[in-house]
């Protein structure tokens, strides 16, 4: 007996119907799994821009210090104080290290202001060691390393205020 595909026992009607159904459940699912990719990935991006937001703002809090110890710094240099002026280099170097490790790694800006303040740390270390040795003038010993730390504070405080000025955009 040959038999038509609408000639189907009842049983093998609910079969197809169950296939059918499962197919339609492996649709939503899918369209679900979807929604919640997309959900993961705005819930990971609201992440890093919350943390971004978080490291400007712990910046701008301690810009103002390190602002501090730069004007303390050049008067110790002024005064000729070596044991103020290396306690002044240390603290830079501990608070502008704190700094650096908050800064973004990516882009431009970033990659500039950190270098920036690599190359302040390690001329103020280089210059702790020559007011240590004692051979040089106080004001000799730290030149480099002042001149660089003003262009970190320059480039901080301008960094500082474009954070503020995207923050402010970005709650708009």
């Amino acid at each position: 007996m040959h038999r038509t595909w609408y000639d189907l026992f009842w049983a093998e009607w609910l079969g197809v119907l169950g296939f059918l159904i499962t197919l339609g459940g492996f649709g939503v699912a899918l369209r679900r799994l979807r929604k919640l990719r997309l959900a993961a990935e705005a819930a990971r991006d609201a992440s890093l821009l919350t943390s971004r937001e978080v490291a400007a703002k712990q910046v701008a809090v301690l810009v103002p210090q390190l602002i501090w110890l730069a004007d303390e710094l050049d008067s110790s240099i002024e005064t000729n104080d070596r044991t103020l002026t290396r306690h002044y280099l240390y603290n830079w170097r501990w608070q502008a290290g704190h700094v650096h490790g908050l800064l973004p790694d990516s882009g431009t800006r970033g990659e500039s202001l950190k270098r920036n303040l690599q190359d302040s740390i390690g001329l103020a270390f280089t210059a702790t060691t020559a007011l240590m040795e004692g051979k040089r003038p106080v004001l000799d010993a730290c030149k480099r390393a002042r001149e660089s730390i003003g262009t970190s504070l320059n480039d901080l405080s301008l960094w500082v205020g474009q954070e503020s000025a995207h923050s402010t955009e970005r709650i708009k």
